[in-house]
């Protein structure tokens, strides 16, 4: 598919970014995808416009232009990121299309539009006669998408949805050189996913893991839920906040174990490949789409029923490897095992899906 005109609709923001906030590192997984899609999108020659709460720019390629500044064009393909209010933006601009999708990343739309919530998201969205197809993420999300509007007409639910996974753009690892710290503990994630469990617990791993350390980095976006800061102040607990994406890989490299005991439902969770393709060791809960990224032994699961007895779980975990040599090749051979498996996650892969995608309005 080449020299096609298309539109990625990314709604509202927190600010005005574009591609050098990528490189910053104060966008979430959802704008890094948009932003991706655009430029792999682009390197097979078409012609991509990046619309929303973004900077009027021109970045590797791709067109950024801001709300209010985009209208009377035609697009050959449309697509919605996340906000239920897609056609309300369409129509009020005045741009046609010949193909549109919405690209949930969500449980479900956010339906904010003009400052207000948007009634009836699922008659103006879901059910709009110009909706081509709905995008979601995963096979977990697939079917928290069917519970949640099971209501839905089978023509929706079933040939309308589609399936494709986020990409991700996979590094060689062999090529960093970046030593491992033993029992070095990372949490990259939004800090209200279960962040909490993990600290108030710090006492008992310290405990039962003398050298273990724990480096919290953490999306500006995150950084306004209520903890108590003597939580941050604990021996060797280093919160580092919003570091730049090249600052962030090194932290990850450095980093031997993910603990991710929380009960956050992960529609897709960029956060664990990135934890694979560093060689960090996986310790997570089994639910979501982490279920099917950890399986295979390319994580370990933390089977308990809350993430505090999880985590207890995972210290145990933590403190057997250390004297349990056929344990320790285990786990090294699940975190090379991880490394080869993330290939299939590379953007010049996925964008095949969505070009697929676009030819036949279903995959």
């Amino acid at each position: 598919m080449i020299n096609k005109k298309i539109l990625i609709h990314v709604g509202y923001s927190k600010f005005p970014f574009d591609r050098t906030d990528l490189d910053n590192g104060t966008l979430a997984g959802t704008e890094y995808c948009a932003i991706r899609l655009a430029e792999s999108l682009f390197q097979l020659g078409n012609q991509v416009t990046i619309h929303g709460e973004v900077k009027n720019s021109i970045c590797n390629g791709v067109e950024y232009v801001s709300l209010g500044n985009l209208s009377s064009k035609f697009f050959d393909i449309v697509i919605g990121v996340a906000y239920g209010h897609l056609f309300e933006i369409l129509n009020e601009y005045r741009i046609s299309f010949d193909k549109c999708f919405f690209w949930l990343h969500n449980e479900e739309p956010f339906i904010w539009y003009k400052g207000e919530e948007l009634p009836d998201i699922e008659q103006r969205l879901f059910l709009n006669k110009n909706l081509s197809g709905i995008v979601l993420v995963s096979q977990a999300h697939k079917e928290c998408f069917s519970n949640r509007y099971s209501y839905l007409p089978v023509e929706v639910l079933e040939a309308k949805t589609n399936v494709i996974e986020n990409g991700y753009d996979v590094f060689d690892y062999d090529s960093s050189k970046v030593d491992k710290i033993t029992n070095r503990i990372i949490w990259s994630s939004g800090i209200d996913r279960g962040l909490s469990s993990i600290l108030t617990n710090w006492g008992k791993i310290k405990k039962e893991v003398p050298n273990a350390s724990f480096v919290i980095c953490a999306p500006k976006y995150s950084e306004n839920f209520n903890f108590d800061t003597a939580l941050f102040e604990q021996q060797d607990v280093v919160w580092l906040g919003q570091i730049s994406k090249e600052r962030l890989k090194q932290e990850q490299l450095k980093a031997q174990w993910w603990l991710y005991p929380g009960d956050y439902f992960e529609t897709f969770c960029l956060t664990e490949l990135e934890m694979m393709n560093s060689k960090v060791r996986c310790l997570t809960s089994n639910g979501s789409n982490l279920k099917y990224l950890g399986s295979e032994n390319r994580a370990v699961f933390l089977n308990s029923i809350n993430p505090n007895q999880r985590l207890t779980e995972a210290i145990n975990l933590i403190k057997q490897s250390g004297i349990d040599k056929t344990l320790e090749l285990k786990l090294t051979t699940s975190s090379n095992q991880a490394l080869d498996w993330i290939n299939r996650f590379n953007w010049d892969k996925k964008v095949q899906e969505w070009i697929k995608l676009f030819q036949n309005n279903k995959l």
